[in-house]
């Protein structure tokens, strides 16, 4: 019996995203599950499109704490409006800094400070990956698990990423790898 328990709690606290396979959820959809009532929301994704950033931002409009947003100009597939779009809705958008290639694709929940749901999976922000794609990832609610990602994300954050505005010179990095691709 205690197994069986174990099984419905952990499957109560996780739920699979299958982009619609068998009527699953789509990744926006799990998106839209995971920030409803969230006070704030951090983001580590490798890219960032305009159409990724049109679908998720009325999501986040009403989050009262900072958004926080890590990604990458590797690979030269962050469109620099996708960033000044997030930047002046006052999104806390960082570059990755790091040499290694960059790419997570993890989103968090928060509530105060505290965790309370997270997407680790495949998806980018983009309309193809959020809509269409054959992507997959988990929606968690486990504390540890939860605690974990926030660890990784605030360090992230705070010691392997810097903060872009539109006149840093990681968004004019950034723009220039875009206009050379």
């Amino acid at each position: 019996w205690s197994l069986l328990l174990l099984f419905c709690q952990s499957s109560i606290m996780n739920e699979l995203i299958l982009g619609g396979h068998n009527g699953s959820r789509s990744y926006l959809e799990s998106l839209q599950e995971l920030y409803k009532d969230a006070d704030g929301a951090g983001m580590a994704v490798s890219y960032l499109q305009l159409s990724g950033w049109n679908l998720i931002s009325d999501i986040l409009k009403d989050t009262k704490q900072p958004v926080r947003m890590v990604i990458t100009d590797q690979m030269a597939i962050t469109q620099p409006e996708a960033i000044r779009r997030a930047l002046s809705t006052k999104v806390d958008v960082r570059n990755f800094s790091g040499t290694v290639t960059y790419h997570p694709k993890v989103f968090l929940s928060y509530k105060g400070h505290r965790p309370t749901g997270a997407i680790v999976g495949s998806a980018n922000i983009s309309y193809s990956a959020l809509k269409a794609s054959i992507e997959v990832g988990l929606l968690t609610r486990e504390e540890r698990t939860l605690t974990s990602l926030h660890d990784w994300f605030t360090d992230l954050c705070e010691n392997r990423s810097e903060v872009i505005s539109t006149s840093s010179e990681a968004f004019l990095r950034l723009e220039l790898a875009w206009q050379n691709a």
